[in-house]
């Protein structure tokens, strides 16, 4: 019943950058439980937990929320806003807000030590160099998924869950700024057409085909150069009905 945080999982690409000339200023939200809260019920399911979240995803695509965590009881979310009005009136927009599921406590965020902010600001300029900021491969089953790419890429996977998704995040360098996920989530289909995704495969992407077949897959096209110095592809298709690529130094 406690776990009623609203998480907002940031996997690339946080940005905190604070500067005195810049017209918005950031302030820190509290959400913790409103007067309204159903005590026999869990957050996903509480009145207006969907338009809730609706209202954090078009937050995130505005480049309004900065940064997302929890601690305790109380889910913390840093955002700005052009000063204390604007901030308290762009929250009580959130309907979970405006009917009690939820209480919204908003006071103006002061950074007076940066840490590691600035090593992630570094890390953010390096992925604004990439064509890539990350990818998703949608999943129909879950578990099986998870299986088959741990399998052929003979690596972990680590899991999430996140506002009814499931996710299971590839593992990479957060300095080359490009990373991706599996997810089971609603209205995203697996597909052999469309764009296609090419995972690394290290040094030689041979083993990998190997464990493909193996593990209910279907390998579409053998290793294949891509000439002197360039590499290696190979595709396949996964457990899911998706076509993805594979790519080796040798």
């Amino acid at each position: 019943m406690k776990n009623i945080i609203i998480t907002i999982v940031l996997l690339f690409g946080i940005t905190l950058s604070i500067r005195a000339q810049e017209v918005n200023k950031y302030f820190v939200l509290h959400y913790t439980i409103g007067e309204k809260w159903d005590v026999n019920k869990p957050y996903a399911e509480q009145p207006y937990f969907s338009e809730h979240s609706q209202f954090l995803k078009d937050l995130r695509s505005r480049g309004i929320i900065k940064l997302g965590a929890r601690y305790s009881d109380i889910g913390q979310i840093i955002f700005t806003a052009k000063d204390q009005s604007a901030a308290d009136s762009l929250i009580s927009l959130d309907a979970s807000v405006k009917n009690g599921i939820f209480k919204a406590d908003i006071y103006p965020f002061n950074v007076f030590y940066y840490g590691e902010i600035n090593q992630l600001n570094k890390q953010n300029e390096k992925m604004m160099k990439s064509a890539i900021q990350n990818f998703q491969i949608p999943v129909t089953d879950f578990e099986r998924a998870y299986l088959f790419y741990t399998k052929i890429l003979n690596t972990d996977l680590q899991k999430l869950e996140y506002e009814g998704s499931q996710l299971a995040i590839f593992p990479f360098n957060p300095d080359s700024g490009v990373g991706g996920t599996l997810i089971k989530s609603e209205g995203l289909i697996p597909s052999k057409e469309g764009t296609m995704v090419y995972l690394h495969a290290g040094e030689d992407l041979s083993p990998h085909l190997e464990r493909i077949n193996k593990n209910g897959g279907e390998v579409i096209n053998e290793k294949t150069s891509l000439g002197p110095g360039n590499g290696y592809f190979a595709i396949f298709d996964d457990t899911e009905g998706n076509r993805v690529g594979l790519y080796s130094t040798h």
